[in-house]
């Protein structure tokens, strides 16, 4: 019984996209990055403005350890935070995007203004 319910998930039409709240515009590629609970550490107090692209893939740093911040350099697998993973998105219109680098805001990547409270 429960591997036909199992077999139903896997054929259901995966959750590839997220938009919500400041980040419109904004189309993630990786729903089990966004929506992780853990908020990594701060890499700076504030948002960082970065001209993106449409349709390129960008993946942001979700643990704050990347050296490239906003985005992920694959830091988090060497200090063996294996739970922690870059949410990859993209941007519907080119432009600047306040990316978020206090890693505590509720709208990946996007900045929420979080770094402020």
């Amino acid at each position: 019984m429960l591997g036909r319910a199992c077999q139903k998930l896997q054929s259901a039409t995966p959750l590839t996209t997220s938009i919500r709240g400041k980040a419109r515009g904004v189309i993630v590629q990786s729903y089990a990055a966004d929506v992780l609970p853990y908020k990594g550490k701060p890499a700076a107090p504030r948002s960082n403005r970065v001209r993106l692209e449409a349709g390129k893939t960008y993946n942001w740093c979700s643990c704050g350890l990347s050296v490239t911040q906003p985005f992920c350099d694959g830091t988090h697998k060497i200090n063996g935070l294996t739970d922690v993973k870059p949410v990859s998105f993209q941007v519907e219109k080119t432009g600047d995007y306040p990316l978020c680098d206090c890693k505590q805001t509720d709208t990946r990547p996007i900045c929420d203004g979080k770094h402020k409270d």
